[in-house]
């Protein structure tokens, strides 16, 4: 853009763009309209204005890049040589509105397939949305419904999508995120090549590992365990052990896939560097079976709320009438428990067994999690025994987003929108957007050949 023309083309597009402004805020000064309006009614004429004024810059630097005479023909992705045709116009829908831009269109005479390099160029993909619209909609569609997003979209960019559009934008990353994801796994567990582990520059110690599961209603087969899995560290906080720095995986339809994937995020993390590792669950048998399986460095611990809820469920039972003997009951048991004197409180719990069902099923819990009942050491170690941070991200990175009123998704979509929101809650997200393809037509003009 040296030539006389090209910087002609750049002082008439400072001038138009200059003379756009001062109209504006003559307009805008002058011309206020009946009555003085407040801050909230200046703040959208300007915005409005502004967004005008932006809509026209973009779409002339675009279409400065479009060559002034462009060549008689261009390399064809399939090796041939296109040729040029014509000049032609598409729009494009961005976060400053409709832009058009005319461009050189080319035609391949052996695979019949017409293109403008141009579009290549600039990620310009003409019937679409720009990668920053894209990226907007796919960020709000991970955090609320696509109806709520794209009326969000409309109050803070002053530009109209739909819905299917947000929906659209969204499941569609989310679904190159599955398949990043799923190539990265069978890589590691169904090739014969060795795994390499990455270097983590900061390490967590204690590494801590969680997983849980929560249903999500699809349309293919109803209620569907969605499995969620974080990897996190601990520090203490006013006189608690707050998580922090937590990373998330989820998977839905496999358990072994996603076992798998929590692996390899938990390898991303600095596993192999971790001097503890602490896995930490509720005690369904898959969770220690995945532990011992896969994480067999790691210190497993049941969580400390899961089992006093049985320990309560005994009390009430033993005290059906009594609530301040029952909750006297359960304190004294509960302290053999959080002082690791397991050993008594299952005898007492077996006493009790014979004639109170609450007290036979704590005793089944209890004794098949026996060794990860010593609370005294892990306090002593200074480790978390709550699962807390697992519950919570079944909460709010399923729940919040997937299981709002009247939701049903398919298989496909409820994985793909789960995997973008694990991604995000996870600060992931500008690794997530290098993941997107190049914009492309859903479809292309062809010539029949002669």
């Amino acid at each position: 853009m040296h030539s006389t023309a090209a910087v002609g083309s750049q002082e008439a597009l400072v001038a138009q763009v200059c003379e756009q402004v001062e109209r504006m805020v003559r307009e805008l000064v002058i011309g206020g309209g009946d009555g003085e309006p407040a801050l909230a009614e200046l703040e959208q004429m300007v915005l409005g204005r502004l967004k005008e004024v932006g809509n026209v810059l973009l779409g002339e630097l675009c279409q400065l890049r479009a060559p002034r005479y462009p060549g008689g023909h261009v390399a064809c992705p399939c090796g041939a040589k296109a040729v040029y045709q014509r000049q032609r116009t598409g729009q494009c829908k961005t976060l400053l509105g409709t832009i058009r831009l005319t461009r050189a269109y080319y035609l391949c005479p052996q695979c019949h397939q017409g293109f403008c390099p141009l579009d290549q160029q600039l990620g310009f993909c003409a019937g679409s949305i720009s990668a920053g619209l894209d990226e907007l909609l796919a960020l709000l569609g991970g955090q609320y419904s696509f109806a709520h997003s794209a009326a969000l979209v409309a109050r803070l960019t002053l530009v109209q999508v739909s819905a299917g559009r947000c929906r659209k934008s969204t499941e569609a990353l989310g679904q190159q995120v599955v398949v990043a994801e799923e190539e990265q796994r069978q890589q590691v567990w169904e090739q014969p090549t060795p795994y390499v582990s990455p270097i983590c520059p900061t390490p967590l110690d204690p590494l801590y590992v969680s997983a849980d599961g929560v249903t999500v209603h699809t349309r293919e087969s109803g209620w569907r365990e969605q499995c969620v899995g974080a990897v996190y560290t601990a520090h203490p906080q006013r006189g608690h052990l707050r998580s922090q720095q937590a990373t998330y995986v989820t998977d839905l339809g496999s358990r072994t896939r996603f076992s798998q994937q929590l692996w390899l995020e938990a390898q991303r993390r600095g596993l192999p560097q971790a001097q503890r590792v602490v896995f930490i669950g509720d005690g369904a048998q898959w969770l220690w079976e995945m532990a011992h399986d896969l994480f067999p460095e790691a210190l497993q611990i049941l969580d400390w709320y899961h089992a006093s809820t049985y320990v309560w469920a005994v009390a009430q039972e033993v005290h059906p009438t009594d609530a301040t003997a029952a909750k006297q009951w359960a304190e004294t048991h509960l302290a053999l428990l959080a002082h690791s004197q397991t050993d008594q409180l299952l005898l007492q719990l077996e006493a009790l067994a014979a004639s109170l069902p609450a007290a036979r099923t704590a005793l089944t819990y209890l004794t098949n999690n026996r060794s990860r009942l010593d609370y005294a050491r892990y306090r002593q170690l200074g480790l978390q025994i709550g699962s807390g941070t697992i519950e919570s991200a079944c909460n709010h990175l399923i729940g919040a987003r997937l299981k709002q009123s009247g939701m049903r998704w398919t298989l496909a979509n409820a994985r793909a929108v789960a995997k973008l929101r694990a991604r995000l809650k996870s600060d992931r997200w500008l690794e997530t957007l290098s993941l997107r393809k190049p914009p492309h037509r859903t479809y292309q003009r062809r010539t029949l050949p002669s």
